[in-house]
């Protein structure tokens, strides 16, 4: 049958990421509002908390939420009494030996349920109501943007992968703790991007003779990168920046394990590599990734914030750039047009001068969603 309700007109998740930077009201109506007369009251402030903008006033954990489905008289649930192997048969405590009423079986039914639905909802609540995949603009001649969820990979390749170099290890464990945006495509050279930039001072003219069109802008070095990044940030208010190159490997990777991030393997059909064609290809020329960004593999080479070091060790386990090494030269992730398919692959890494361009070397966006 028909809904109950009808859900209002989805708040796009910048907006809510731009309520956090600004300090300003949460646009997200309430859901005490949007449900009254049909839910409980209880219930719809139980989902509000869970989605606070400030975090500080989000639900916590299970028990938390399930104080306030339950109210402040709720019983508790009765503790489990754990048998070690081999230890002597013991009575439990009267306070905590199982109730075997009907009624009270029914109410254990119910706190079970209540507690697997405050998992469900504390869950949410910690994904700070952003969904992953999401695209959005900050502004008509903004890069397209796309929402990368938090959590954790291992950075790096194993020493068993094929054509693998001393650079990309140790592997290590890096955890991403907070969800960021990252351009869904390399950062072109049409009016809507880079030449806006130019177009306003903040840019030089760039032209690879390759014409306009959504072709990645290339012959672009780090320093170039940082000063239209500077110009977006200035011009949208938003944090804009580069990604670090943990935050690069892990969109890349999209939850994958394999030298590639749709597998071990690579065809002319998957990315723009090996002079195939002989120059860039337009972006999003060829398939998406688990996270919806296009040309992680190939087209151009791409600029990260990290200096560059020569292995990983000490390197940073929270996602963060690497201020510490050579600085001269900045990392370059992806591999481009020209190179062979094993330069490709998602552990590959390489390092240059920062105020170096070339002609199959662009780069990509990220923006910080939250402070």
């Amino acid at each position: 049958g028909n809904p109950p309700w009808e859900p209002p007109h989805p708040v796009k998740v910048e907006k809510r990421a731009n309520a956090v930077v600004r300090a300003t009201a949460d646009p997200m109506p309430s859901a005490r509002k949007l449900g009254e007369e049909r839910f409980s009251a209880g219930v719809l402030d139980a989902i509000d908390r869970c989605l606070k903008l400030n975090e500080k006033e989000r639900v916590r954990d299970c028990g938390e939420l399930l104080r306030l489905l339950c109210g402040a008289g709720a019983a508790p649930v009765a503790e489990t009494v754990v048998q070690e192997p081999g230890q002597e048969q013991r009575e439990a405590p009267a306070a905590v030996l199982p109730k075997t009423t009907p009624q009270a079986r029914s109410g254990k039914r119910q706190r079970g349920m209540l507690t697997a639905a405050g998992a469900v909802l504390a869950a949410a609540a910690a994904w700070f109501a952003l969904d992953s995949g999401e695209r959005f603009r900050d502004c008509d001649v903004c890069p397209e943007m796309v929402v990368i969820p938090a959590g954790s990979f291992t950075m790096g390749s194993p020493e068993s992968e094929e054509e693998r170099h001393d650079d990309e290890g140790p592997q290590h464990r890096v955890t991403i703790s907070r969800a960021f945006a990252m351009g869904a495509y390399e950062v072109t050279v049409t009016f809507e991007e880079w030449a806006a930039c130019a177009a306003e001072g903040g840019c030089y003219r760039r032209n690879n003779g390759w014409g306009q069109g959504r072709l990645p802008v290339t012959a672009v070095s780090w320093e170039d990168a940082q000063t239209y990044v500077r110009w977006l940030s200035r011009k949208t208010g938003e944090a804009y920046r580069l990604l670090s190159e943990a935050e690069w490997e892990y969109a890349a990777r999209a939850g994958s394990r394999t030298r590639y991030s749709f597998g071990d393997e690579i065809t002319p059909s998957d990315a723009n590599y090996g002079m195939n064609i002989g120059k860039t290809q337009r972006v999003g020329s060829y398939g998406a990734n688990g996270y919806g960004l296009h040309d992680m593999h190939g087209n151009v080479w791409e600029w990260v914030r990290d200096c560059w070091n020569g292995s990983y060790a000490g390197a940073p386990d929270n996602g963060g750039s690497w201020e510490r090494g050579d600085c001269s030269r900045r990392v370059l992730r992806g591999g481009s047009w020209g190179d062979n398919s094993w330069i490709l692959r998602s552990a590959n890494r390489f390092g240059d001068l920062s105020g170096n361009r070339s002609n199959s070397v662009g780069f990509r966006v990220a923006r910080t969603l939250t402070p």
